[in-house]
């Protein structure tokens, strides 16, 4: 499934919210941080385990001897040989240091899992309210858009209604005051799709050499 997602936005398609949580589930720094705190935890208790099993200690040893001999011509003896041998050992009695060890080793496993679930939920939370906040934002900035059109579709109204003397030049001011603002509200608008996508694109650590980050619209419930 991650390689479709990975496939569809190579085509540029917009992230819906089900992509952008599995992707922070992928690639989230603080979630994949709290994996490996399990990881380490999870390999110190088998390694407080293993404190149970035999020691096992091979020791391997090879001889070599050569023998020269002069009685009139030189003659040359070697010889060679090799051993092996395999010890283990068991401590029968202990003070209960191994078992304590365990014992908290396992327990710190049991708590860096229950931190690694809070960490992973508090994150894909944090997730989904960046991703519904980036699309508030680029609604708003939809309705400032046609704010503005009709700013100025005011504005040219006004313009010819004082040209024909219909109403006071006045109202010309005011109309452009008005399409002036609605230029002002777009920009701020702008700004924070910018803003929004910026901090959804760092929760779920897209990279820039992707494609623009674009969003997948919501369902609307009735």
């Amino acid at each position: 499934w991650i390689a479709g997602v990975s496939a569809s936005w190579a085509m540029a398609q917009p992230l819906s919210l089900d992509q952008a949580l599995a992707l922070a589930k992928e690639r989230n720094g603080t979630i994949l941080a709290a994996r490996l705190n399990v990881a380490a935890s999870r390999s110190s208790v088998a390694q407080a385990r293993a404190s149970f099993l035999p020691t096992v200690t091979p020791t391997f040893r090879y001889d070599t001897s050569r023998v020269e001999q002069y009685t009139g011509t030189a003659i040359n003896r070697n010889s060679a040989g090799s051993s092996l041998d395999v010890t283990a050992s068991r401590p029968l009695l202990d003070s209960g240091q191994r078992r304590f060890n365990l014992a908290n080793r396992e327990a710190r496993l049991s708590a860096q899992e229950a931190t690694a679930l809070q960490t992973l939920r508090s994150q894909l939370i944090t997730v989904t309210q960046r991703f519904y906040e980036a699309q508030r934002s680029q609604e708003l900035l939809r309705v400032q858009k046609a704010q503005l059109e009709r700013a100025e579709l005011v504005l040219k109204q006004t313009r010819a209604r004082a040209d024909v003397g219909d109403i006071a030049r006045i109202e010309v001011l005011q109309a452009e005051a008005d399409q002036l603002n609605a230029q002002v509200a777009v920009l701020e608008a702008e700004s924070r799709v910018k803003a929004t996508l910026a901090n959804l694109k760092a929760i779920i650590g897209w990279e820039e050499s992707s494609e623009p980050l674009s969003l997948a619209g919501t369902p609307e419930f009735v």
